[in-house]
């Protein structure tokens, strides 16, 4: 049994990839969800066409955009909720001059995010230890993932579309007169080094198969009602409706040992809620539990965290 840890975008990116290539995998995730009430009234609005919504519901979805806080300490919430954020049981510790955020929810910091993509350029890419041509492959890949909306512009020829876009979503007259003066002063801006172009959204703009597009109801920002942004818990769940992949939620890996007379590796997890810590045996696993959550796993692993 192969496992993947974490049900963010790289861990159904992952586990999606070994469920194609026909292996059997197991998810472990904590796997935090919006609180049922919220959840209940999310259901009924998307069951809905905006004009029968009922405004109560809105109202309790919508009402607070970011969490009590100032500064960089408000968090931007998902309907109304900050479930996608570690909360009292983050293993952070103390930070100092830094304002780390951890995500134990199904779909991670997915659930939260501006949706906004673009491959990394190649002038960044020249001290890593792979080129941008090592990356068009899995860029292709997680374009197929996603289903960007994109439109036709300069941006292209800096940061390519490697898969097939979806319609681009229409502007707003106020985008549509900033586009209109770019376009007018391409050249000059041209010749300074500046380029433009539309956003890249992970953003379903007409219905299809995996569910409704953007109504333009203009509730991006607290969450959309319909899915149409894209999720990695929304991709979880069509991986766990084929049958193929094994979700255990409810868990929180600690730990990754590996033993040395059959190769194979155990996982220590333990209820996340609390609890005796139990094993998995695997014969891989892949972290991807985010990049705190990850470092942490690595660090207890290998005893150099205390």
């Amino acid at each position: 049994m192969i496992y993947v840890v974490g049900s963010g975008p790289a861990g159904v990116a992952c586990a999606g990839a070994l469920v194609e290539a026909g292996a059997e995998v197991t998810l472990l995730d904590v796997g935090r969800r919006l609180e049922r009430e919220r959840a209940d009234q999310l259901a009924r609005l998307r069951q809905a066409e905006p004009e029968a919504w009922d405004a109560g519901a809105v109202r309790a979805l919508t009402a607070s955009p970011l969490s009590p806080g100032h500064g960089a300490r408000a968090l931007k919430l998902a309907y109304g909720s900050s479930f996608p954020y570690a909360g009292e049981d983050t293993d952070l510790g103390a930070q100092r001059g830094t304002y780390c955020v951890q995500s134990f929810a199904r779909g991670g910091l997915s659930t939260v995010w501006g949706a906004a993509v673009l491959p990394a350029a190649a002038d960044d890419l020249g001290d890593w230890p792979v080129s941008r041509a090592d990356l068009v492959p899995h860029y292709e890949a997680v374009g197929r993932l996603l289903g960007v909306a994109a439109g036709a512009d300069d941006l292209a020829a800096h940061f390519p579309l490697y898969a097939a876009p979806r319609p681009a979503p229409p502007l707003s007259r106020q985008a549509q007169r900033l586009a209109a003066h770019l376009a007018r002063h391409r050249a000059t801006l041209a010749a300074r080094g500046y380029v433009f172009g539309r956003s890249r959204l992970a953003l379903r703009v007409e219905d299809d198969a995996q569910g409704p597009g953007c109504r333009r109801v203009g509730l991006c920002l607290t969450g959309c009602p319909y899915g149409a942004i894209w999720s990695a818990g929304d991709a979880l769940t069509t991986l766990i409706a084929s049958g193929r992949l094994h979700y255990r939620d409810g868990w929180k890996v600690e730990a990754v040992t590996e033993q040395r007379s059959d190769g194979e590796a155990t996982i220590v997890a333990r209820p996340a809620t609390g609890g005796d810590a139990q094993r998995f045996r695997a014969e891989r696993v892949f972290l991807a539990a985010g990049v705190l959550s990850t470092l942490g796993i690595v660090l207890t692993s290998l005893g150099r965290y205390d």
